[in-house]
């Protein structure tokens, strides 16, 4: 096997791993969060009300502000870890397009000179 498509698949298998792991810190992240969200006691729904997330808990204000930092956590991290996941992905492919572009620019050339 050649050393660009080396580096082309150990990229790709550091970007699923990269992706991976930013996707378990999301998970455990949304896990607290609906754990948080199980331990407010749920009042008695109002009928006729237009509601949001938090309309009918019981909640402390500071249970509320962490709930939604807990949910911004989770999006964050996901965003990070496909970012950089793409990133060292697009970074290792590079090389193998580099030569695979000279591989056909040689047989091109040698197409037309020979």
């Amino acid at each position: 096997m050649e050393k660009p498509t080396k580096i082309l698949l150990i990229g790709l298998a550091a970007s699923v791993l990269i992706f991976g792991a930013g996707y378990f810190v999301s998970s455990r992240a949304e896990a607290k969060r609906a754990e948080l969200v199980l331990t407010c006691k749920s009042a008695a729904p109002v009928s006729g009300q237009a509601k949001g997330m938090f309309d009918d808990m019981i909640c402390s204000p500071a249970d509320v502000d962490l709930m939604r930092e807990q949910r911004n956590f989770a999006e964050k991290s996901l965003i990070l870890s496909a970012s950089i996941a793409f990133f060292v992905f697009v970074l290792c492919v590079m090389p193998y397009s580099w030569y695979f572009m000279l591989r056909r620019i040689r047989e091109l050339r040698d197409a037309l000179f020979r």
